[in-house]
């Protein structure tokens, strides 16, 4: 009888050390994703800020606009945008060999932007992702787009092939390839990476202690 108890135990106990480090792993694969990278160098020639000067902390996202994960962040993305204390920088990350029109798609957002109206496109975007994701007549439903939003369509299509437009995804890009992101969205929260389920309560803490 001794014997089945101490072996109980022993059972018991290996199964509450595993519980533990698998809740350990999980929290820490949950909450953050490993890296820490200086604010400075995540906002350096962003070309979409909100928040003004009065901000207490920064939270930075790499987006594909025909990613289907990033689509179900953009209500985080959003509050984010009107949250006080916050400044929020969104930048480009086209995963283009797995989605074939998110490049076409960062160029319409950054041609609207030009034209005062890149969140509204944005947010078109994501809605009507299953629409345009797989079209191959991409460049009409982003004209369609432009008209929608009242955009004059002859400077839109001038600014959706100009070279301002590619410099900016081409330099959004840059910096998330020197950072080896693999996948879409990745937040930083301070510089600090943070899983899109965790973003608003390490945002909420931050101002709560501020």
């Amino acid at each position: 009888m001794k014997d089945w108890k101490m072996i109980l135990g022993v059972v018991l106990g290996a199964v509450i050390l595993v519980g533990v480090m698998v809740w350990g792993l999980s929290k820490m694969s949950g909450e953050q994703g490993g890296l820490n990278v200086e604010v400075d160098q995540l906002v350096d020639g962003a070309g979409w800020v909100t928040g003004g000067e009065n901000y207490q902390v920064t939270v930075v996202e790499f987006a594909d606009l025909q990613c289907s994960a990033c689509k179900q962040a953009e209500p985080v993305a959003e509050e984010l945008r009107q949250m006080d204390g916050v400044r929020y920088v969104y930048r480009h990350l086209p995963l283009s060999t797995i989605h074939k029109n998110t490049w076409r798609a960062a160029r319409v957002a950054e041609a609207a932007k030009v034209m005062e109206k890149g969140w509204e496109m944005v947010e078109l975007l994501f809605e009507k992702q299953e629409e345009w994701a797989e079209t191959g007549s991409f460049d009409k439903k982003a004209m369609d787009y432009a008209i929608e939003l009242g955009l004059e369509g002859g400077k839109f299509e001038e600014l959706y092939n100009s070279k301002e437009v590619e410099d900016q995804i081409v330099k959004d890009n840059t910096l998330a390839n020197e950072l080896r992101l693999g996948g879409t969205p990745t937040f930083f929260v301070e510089g600090e990476q943070v899983a899109s389920s965790f973003v608003l309560t390490r945002v909420r803490e931050i101002l709560e202690s501020n």
